[in-house]
Parts: C-alpha cells; structure tokens; sequence
C-alpha cells in the first residue's frame, strides 16, 4: 500500500497517535521524500501525507482552550446603532443631579 494523505487522515483517525508519533512519522516520510531516487508522481503521495500530516499537528496547537473559550460579544452597543435622543430640559436635570453628586463627594 502506498502512502497518500488519505492513508496519513485514516492513520491519524484510526490510531489517535500523540504529537510525538505524529512528528516521528512525518520525519520518516521526508526522510524517503530526500532519499528518492524515482520520478515524481511516485513520491507524490507522501509529498500530501506529509502535508496532511502537518496539518493535523498545525490545526491542534492552534485550538487552544483560550482561543476556543473566547466569546466576543460584537454585536452593537446602541440597538440599532441609533442614540437614544433626550429634550434639552431632560439633559439639564441629569447633568445637574450628576453635578451636585460629585459636589457632595467632593466635601
């Protein structure tokens, strides 16, 4: 049987090797890749498991707990991204009760 990325997803799938494995795999495969001596479309199937395979290990570090259990909440501060539109006289009073509060932290 020769080595394609399918034979390399159905290891990973089948056997759950550790990063280790995986790593130890990949090097042996590059290893035949330097190592051939025939034309290309006879390497070309560990050419893919070796990029499957790193992949799979690129795909693994990149989901970490943080990155995953992160949940960024985008949606728009002001509802329909409209103000709300106060009277003039609304404004004063609220800006005038704020301002005798902080007069009163302030003694």
């Amino acid at each position: 049987m020769s080595t394609t990325a399918q034979s390399a997803e159905k290891w990973l799938k089948d056997s759950s090797p550790s990063d280790t494995q995986v790593e130890e795999m990949i090097q042996k495969l590059e290893s035949r890749i330097d190592n051939w001596q025939g034309d290309d479309e006879g390497i070309q199937g560990s050419i893919e498991a070796v990029d499957a395979l790193s992949a799979h290990l690129q795909a693994k570090h990149q989901s970490t707990p943080e990155a995953s259990s992160a949940n960024l909440d985008a949606s728009a501060l002001i509802p329909d991204n409209q103000p709300v539109e106060l009277a003039d006289d609304i404004k004063l009073e609220t800006f005038a009760a704020l301002k005798a509060q902080l007069d009163k932290r302030s003694d």
